[in-house]
């Protein structure tokens, strides 16, 4: 099938950064707040086109927060926010899991260097990085639709369909109105996308009428919808 639109990729105009961070322990943690400063330093690298400059900021930040972690046996989380935070401590009592949130540098720190990747054109060395930021960041969606649209890529479909609807669920924690809304939209395209790729166009195609009846300027639904019409024509013509 021919290369197409993939859903979800973030382009760096429209990626607004990470999401607002949670203060830094009462009593201050000076290794914390030089790490949010770093990765707020590298995000403005990304920002203005100077990828290669942010990689070694951001893979100091990881490096050296992997050797704070040295020995530890609890499961480590890296929230965005104070809601991603609760959100991911809830989730991993309700696993019975020991668990213990890092603060933001290391989920940031690991998206900023899988998209710093992407933007040098190092797609294949991106996946693990995002995979990573996905684990230690479970409810970020921006991290959760970046790593399904990787792994989309590579037709590693279920996997990428399972991170869309996680990116879907999560996408309250983009905050409220445009940011939810954005968030929201590139989830349930990316599942349409995964679904035609599948062959499964009716699935495909409810999501995409849905997606018009929440948001009737939609042109790449229409896009989408126009594909699955041609796709089943081919079919048909195929079958006769």
């Amino acid at each position: 099938m021919p290369k197409r639109w993939i859903a979800a990729v973030c382009a760096l105009a429209g990626w607004s950064g990470a999401l607002a961070a949670p203060p830094a322990p009462d009593g201050g943690d000076r290794v914390l707040d030089r790490h949010i400063a770093m990765v707020a330093q590298a995000e403005d690298l990304l920002r203005t086109q100077r990828a290669q400059e942010a990689l070694p900021i951001a893979a100091a930040v990881i490096r050296e927060t992997d050797a704070r972690l040295t020995g530890e046996k609890r499961t480590v989380y890296s929230g965005q926010s104070t809601e991603m935070v609760l959100a991911n401590m809830l989730a991993a009592a309700a696993r019975k899991q020991d668990a213990v949130d890092v603060g933001p540098p290391l989920g940031r720190a690991l998206f900023v260097e899988g998209y710093a990747l992407i933007d040098l054109g190092r797609r294949a060395e991106a996946g693990p990085f995002l995979d990573r930021a996905v684990t230690v960041s479970p409810s970020n969606p921006e991290y959760l639709c970046e790593a399904a649209a990787w792994h989309a890529e590579r037709h590693e479909l279920d996997v990428a369909r399972d991170l869309y609807e996680r990116c879907g669920a999560s996408s309250g924690f983009a905050g409220a109105g445009p940011g939810k809304a954005r968030m929201l939209a590139i989830a349930e395209r990316g599942q349409g996308y995964v679904l035609i790729e599948q062959g499964r166009y009716d699935e495909a195609e409810a999501i995409y009428r849905q997606r018009l009846k929440t948001e009737p300027g939609d042109e790449k639904s229409r896009t989408e919808l126009r594909y699955i019409q041609d796709q089943r024509a081919k079919e048909k013509k195929r079958s006769i």
